[in-house]
């Protein structure tokens, strides 16, 4: 409940002239205000229903290094993508691979 309230108290702030005599800046600053609120609240039960997960591991899954056999989280960001083959570092021995995804052989 408080965090409604704090989502929707700027839209009260606008409508009692709070926010200033210019409408427009006024609807700008609620909007952004609440878009914060709505993304913020995405992230927190994204983060509720994944847990610690990271992102790339979501997206791209999980690899064994080829080189230290440890298994790792695939980065998001920081690996290139050739189809099944993919470039990138394995945080453990931290040295550069070509990995396929856990789940593939060979």
């Amino acid at each position: 409940m408080l965090a409604h309230y704090a989502a929707n108290f700027p839209i009260a702030m606008m409508n009692r002239g709070w926010l200033g005599p210019n409408v427009a800046v006024a609807q700008t600053l609620v909007f952004v205000w609440v878009t914060g609120c709505f993304l913020a609240a995405i992230a927190l039960l994204t983060w509720l229903q994944f847990g610690d997960s990271n992102l790339g591991r979501l997206i791209h899954g999980v690899a064994i290094c080829p080189r230290c056999s440890h298994e790792y989280g695939r980065p998001l960001l920081l690996g290139l993508n050739f189809g099944a083959l993919r470039y990138e570092r394995c945080p453990h021995c931290r040295k550069w691979h070509w990995t396929r995804p856990k789940s593939s052989t060979a």
